[in-house]
């Protein structure tokens, strides 16, 4: 008597897509639907079921258990649900000691080995049940995954590719293999398996968003890149919702590309603002580093909008640009310091030039100018800029560095842009207290004499 999907097919629990779908045509010939209607719709709920990944968990895990241990299994699923592992694995054990092989089972009895701690039982596990369903691509790539985790790389690659030779392989499949080959710096294969990936998985995966982006990656010096972008942009747009979890990962890689790239890569730019429009609810996590990557673009692009270098090169010292990190040495920390100040000189000393610059920034790019609001209020609300610039100058001098300006701190620009500057006056001849004697050499004390 035929009691489930499986039977139905003639097939096993453990038959891989390509068995399955051998069957099922098999048997729609002997039971073409125009002869047996019942017969022939029983076999496509059967087909459509076992055929689709996620329905066909869903009917493993709930409409294949045997009466016996029904009550088990939903006992064990709910310890693992509250956290209670070892009384799970109790269970699961009872349960595989009247049916070893249940393959879903066996799969949740793995998992929960490993929530325990116990990896080496859990391998086993794992192990065990690729070879009681060996054409399963879910169970092997399982199983390749655990192998990774644990370091084993030669062994997490065999069982990538086993995956791919069962089914064509999922994206989730070749990415694995292309970052195995990443790891290895083996960039030429890396390239020619995801190239191979995207043309043989065909969009017709979420995975193939996170594909673009590692072909992107790969080679973003390339003519290619841009259309991987385009690309990523396009599949967002679909708006399925597994598209654009998957777009979330792929922003977060791309981010991370960009904050790591040199700066004439940061031309990619505008596609992540793209892709960030699409994301509106992924926007608080991938805020931080959107936000360093757009002041980025934007100090990158500022002489394309009339600003001067010296506020590409300040900002991008401020903003850490030149790989001033905790690993670098005192001399370079010292040497990005000497050069800000030596910048700010500059600005100070001629504000003709730069002052009004400075007030559109602080209108156009108040991003930008947070980056160095200190000096920048000061600059623009100091009444005796020679003293800023006195300031900065004793702070060279005492690392051997001299500065000569043009002496312009007196010129602001166009008077309704500044206030007016402040005149200093210089004696020239050297101060006399007025109790001293007076110059003139009378002999008398100078308040009583010429400062009368």
């Amino acid at each position: 008597m035929v009691t489930n999907h499986y039977d139905l097919l003639g097939i096993e629990q453990t038959a891989g897509p390509q068995e399955i779908k051998r069957a099922y045509f098999t048997l729609v010939r002997q039971y073409p639907p125009e002869r047996f209607p019942e017969e022939f719709k029983r076999l496509r709920t059967a087909y459509e079921t076992l055929s689709d990944e996620q329905r066909r968990a869903a009917y493993d895990k709930n409409g294949l258990l045997p009466e016996d241990i029904a009550l088990l299994v939903q006992e064990a699923r709910n310890a693992c649900l509250h956290g209670k592992y070892s009384q799970a694995l109790k269970l699961y054990r009872a349960i595989l000691n009247r049916h070893p092989a249940l393959a879903m089972i066996m799969k949740e009895y793995a998992m929960t080995l490993e929530k325990t701690g116990k990896k080496k039982e859990a391998m086993k596990t794992r192990e065990a049940l690729c070879e009681l369903a060996p054409d399963n691509a879910e169970y092997t790539y399982d199983l390749a995954w655990a192998y990774e985790k644990r370091g084993w790389d030669r062994k997490a690659l065999a069982r990538y590719k086993r995956t791919l030779e069962i089914d064509g392989g999922s994206a989730a499949s070749w990415s694995a293999i292309i970052d195995y080959h990443i790891k290895a710096r083996k960039w030429e294969e890396a390239r020619k398996v995801c190239a191979e990936a995207i043309e043989v998985v065909k969009e017709k995966d979420s995975g193939t968003l996170y594909l673009y982006s590692q072909a992107f990656s790969l080679e973003p010096t390339t003519a290619s890149a841009e259309d991987h972008l385009k690309n990523i942009v396009r599949l967002m747009r679909s708006g399925r919702q597994e598209i654009l979890n998957e777009g979330e990962m792929a922003v977060s890689h791309l981010l991370n590309f960009c904050l790591t790239a040199m700066p004439d890569e940061m031309r990619f730019f505008p596609y992540i603002e793209q892709m960030m429009e699409l994301l509106p609810h992924a926007r608080k996590g991938l805020d931080e580093p959107f936000r360093e990557a757009k002041s980025r673009y934007d100090i990158e692009n500022l002489d394309k909008d009339g600003f001067s270098d010296i506020f590409h090169d300040l900002l991008w010292i401020q903003l850490g640009g030149y790989d001033i990190d905790e690993d670098a040495k005192d001399d370079d920390h010292e040497s990005a310091k000497n050069n800000k100040i030596a910048m700010e000189c500059i600005i100070l000393d001629e504000r003709k030039t730069y002052f009004p610059q400075l007030l559109r920034l602080k209108k156009e790019y108040p991003h930008l100018y947070e980056l160095h609001r200190t000096f920048f209020d000061e600059a623009l609300s100091a009444s005796n800029p020679e003293k800023m610039l006195r300031q900065r100058t004793k702070i060279l001098s005492k690392h051997n560095l001299s500065f000569a300006g043009s002496q312009d701190v007196g010129g602001y620009g166009d008077e309704e842009d500044f206030p007016e500057p402040v005149q200093t006056v210089r004696r020239e001849q050297p101060k006399v207290g007025r109790n001293d004697p007076c110059p003139c050499g009378s002999g008398k004390k100078y308040k009583k004499c010429c400062g009368a």
